[in-house]
């Protein structure tokens, strides 16, 4: 769906807004299409909506927003998401991608999305259900705002691009409510341990709403993910020249998040 926005409504030159350590696509596929990129640093491993607010211009096509963001799990509240909104002229388009949405359990984190679209018609919301509801290897998600926009959308989608089979098994896979309470229980269990482990190991983490956490290793990125790699251990560099010991890693399963402390420990 990043793809098919981008080829929407990214032209050559267009100006398109996005921080600094994000969701990677939004970067590439709005380079792909030959967009003017401003990139907003981060604030504290969190998205600097102020700083937002001094780059966009009334000649901004494209503002791309991640919120809880990807891969450092911050969020921002409902009243900076008005905030940011309000600001933003109705010319510009707002994309907001929800990917994380089920994992998020903070109080000030707006549930209440959809509801900002009868207010701003330049706005998407994008959602995935290749996250909380477990079933990445379909590839689904979808998207919803004004009629107009996704018309435009619907025009340059490929036909076909999603199977009837995988169309019924994510409306299974919405129906199935225990198995998404089971979900966010174990994310939230999982969360609070790898918490309590770094904090024994004096590490640097970033508090998260989503079902990974960035955490400061003190050590060449790269280096422990291969180290961590031959232990059978797979977590990602956050990437980007200021963050070069940050890495990311996905909450498992109790076991799973045992095994990675206790290889992380072994390669530090």
């Amino acid at each position: 769906m990043v793809d098919l926005i981008a080829k929407t409504f990214i032209d050559q030159g267009s100006e398109v807004v996005m921080a600094e350590v994000t969701f990677p696509r939004y970067f590439s596929t709005s380079m792909m299409m030959g967009a003017d990129l401003k990139i907003v640093p981060m604030k504290n491993m969190a998205y600097d909506l102020e700083g937002f607010k001094r780059v966009i211009t009334p000649e901004t096509r494209l503002v791309w927003l991640c919120n809880p963001n990807n891969p450092t799990g911050s969020f921002f509240s409902r009243s900076e998401l008005v905030d940011i909104m309000e600001f933003i002229s109705p010319e510009t388009l707002v994309v907001y991608d929800e990917a994380y949405y089920e994992f998020a359990t903070h109080p000030d984190y707006p549930k209440d999305s959809l509801d900002f679209l009868k207010k701003y018609q330049n706005m998407l919301v994008m959602k995935t259900l290749s996250k909380a509801y477990g079933i990445a290897g379909l590839r689904i998600g979808f998207t919803i705002g004004d009629a107009t926009l996704l018309g435009l959308i619907n025009r340059i989608r490929n036909p076909f691009n999603v199977t009837l089979i995988t169309q019924a098994a994510a409306m299974a896979a919405i129906d199935d409510d225990e198995f998404l309470v089971k979900i966010i229980e174990n994310n939230n269990k999982g969360k609070h341990y790898l918490y309590d482990e770094f904090e024994k190991m004096g590490l640097e983490y970033a508090k998260t709403e989503a079902n990974h956490i960035a955490f400061n290793a003190r050590k060449d990125a790269g280096v422990i993910f291969s180290d961590l790699l031959k232990k059978g251990v797979i977590i990602r560099p956050i990437g980007g020249e200021k963050y070069k010991t940050w890495l990311r890693v996905s909450i498992g399963t109790m076991e799973e998040n045992q095994e990675f402390i206790k290889a992380l420990k072994e390669v530090l």
